[in-house]
């Protein structure tokens, strides 16, 4: 025959007052029977409820200031059941002038009166913590669950919430799966749901199967789809290159669309085909440019005209424009500035030679139009005269002299010009005759 055993007095309750585990039950009794269904620190804390305010302390609702609301909520107090169905506010005594102090809230029961209260008792100036408030409770005649502790600094006249920690610690069945996770992997949210621990999934939970295709790591490693947080970033589920790391021509970054479609004149998209687009001179580097103008695309002057010719050794390749002494002699020269030619100033380089002289000078005279665009007048000129050093260390040499007046231009210019000797300034000492071979024009442009 199957055995049996009774439960003695571990059962309740049951109706009547004579039979079995029936009653009446003193409060104890009562007691034990939630603090065995109830898990907590010592047997209490605030229960889990629909509404999610579960006695929570904050700064006063209406308004803070040196007070605290108690939000409602039901708690097991050493196996006591506890309802508060409403706000609570709770006034802070008054800050101290020097000390800082940290006042605790908690709940409790009165054997004595047979009521339950919610309470703040003064913290210990100058402690740092609410661990050194003591006295508040006396088993089995006053028996209190901490709800909060208020940090009260010194002179402070206002309670905020970044002032209160909380302290609740629930109640909750024994096997509720809170108590089966290790806090490491999984642990519970501020609402108690099981969740994924931070840094709680590491190379030892991913297994390859999980991986899938792309995420070739090797088995059980950490996949590395973020390996610095800088150059590739995570944005919800999708791994983008970070703002400011995509580096030359791609400088879109951040999630939006790479820039590499800059201005649509050098570069363009065609479908899938990155393309070069139009190329001008807007889209090359300013650079030091020059161009010559030889003695052969010059042309006597119809006043002062000079001759053709060479002097002294000087090989026939080096002809040019004979320009005597004691007389003025002058060619002219047209030339137009480069398409590109970045506004500014242009410098004149006179290339010429001579046979022999001493410590002695050639006047060089370069006149051009002041105004030297379509439709602007050929009247207006612009002269500049500068003496030159014709060196006997020179003679038989390409001298290129350099005028220290510049020529304001833009590009597209003409500069028509005449350039030639001027004996008659006076400053012109250079006995024999020189050769112009050319004017180099020295400018920026980026063609």
């Amino acid at each position: 025959m199957p055995d049996s055993a009774t439960l003695v007095g571990n059962s309740r309750p049951w109706g009547g007052q004579a039979t079995g585990d029936c009653g009446p039950y003193t409060e104890r009794q009562w007691h034990y029977i939630y603090r065995t269904i109830f898990d907590g620190s010592g047997d209490r804390g605030p229960l889990l409820d629909a509404a999610g305010t579960q006695l929570q302390v904050t700064e006063r609702g209406a308004g803070a200031n040196m007070s605290v609301d108690i939000a409602p909520g039901t708690a097991v107090i050493d196996g006591l059941w506890a309802d508060n169905p409403a706000i609570v506010n709770l006034t802070v005594a008054a800050s101290d002038a020097v000390q800082d102090r940290y006042d605790l809230v908690f709940a409790y029961w009165d054997s004595a009166t047979q009521l339950t209260q919610l309470r703040i008792v003064d913290g210990v100036l100058g402690a740092g913590s609410c661990e050194a408030v003591a006295n508040y409770q006396t088993a089995n005649v006053e028996w209190a669950i901490p709800l909060a502790c208020v940090y009260v600094a010194a002179t402070v006249v206002t309670i905020a919430n970044a002032d209160i920690t909380d302290l609740r610690e629930f109640c909750r069945y024994r096997f509720d799966p809170v108590d089966l996770v290790d806090g490491t992997h999984i642990t519970t949210d501020a609402n108690h749901l099981l969740t994924i621990a931070a840094d709680g999934v590491g190379v030892d939970e991913i297994n390859a199967a999980i991986a899938g295709l792309g995420l070739v790591q090797a088995v059980g490693g950490e996949l590395d789809v973020n390996p610095d947080g800088v150059t590739l970033e995570i944005n919800a589920d999708a791994v983008r290159i970070a703002a400011g790391a995509a580096g030359n021509g791609l400088v879109g970054g951040g999630g939006a669309a790479l820039a590499v479609n800059v201005d649509a004149a050098t570069i363009v998209i065609v479908g899938d085909t990155l393309l070069v687009g139009e190329i001008d001179h807007t889209n090359i580097v300013d650079r030091a440019r020059d161009d010559y103008v030889g003695a052969g695309a010059m042309y006597p002057a119809s006043a002062a005209a000079v001759a053709w010719g060479t002097i002294g050794a000087l090989a026939a390749p080096t002809e040019g424009w004979l320009l005597p002494t004691a007389l003025d002699r002058y060619v002219v020269g047209h030339w137009e500035t480069w398409t590109g030619t970045v506004a500014g100033n242009i410098s004149v380089t006179i290339v010429w030679t001579h046979v022999s002289a001493g410590a002695q000078l050639v006047t060089w005279d370069f006149t051009y139009c002041t105004n030297m665009s379509c439709g602007d007048s050929l009247v207006a000129t612009t002269n500049i005269t500068e003496d030159f050093a014709a060196a006997a260390a020179d003679a038989n040499k390409r001298i290129c002299s350099t005028l220290a007046t510049v020529i304001a231009v833009n590009e597209n210019d003409f500069i028509d010009f005449h350039v030639g000797r001027r004996f008659s300034s006076g400053t012109d000492t250079y006995a024999g005759s020189a050769v112009l071979l050319g004017v180099v024009f020295d400018f920026t442009a980026d063609m």
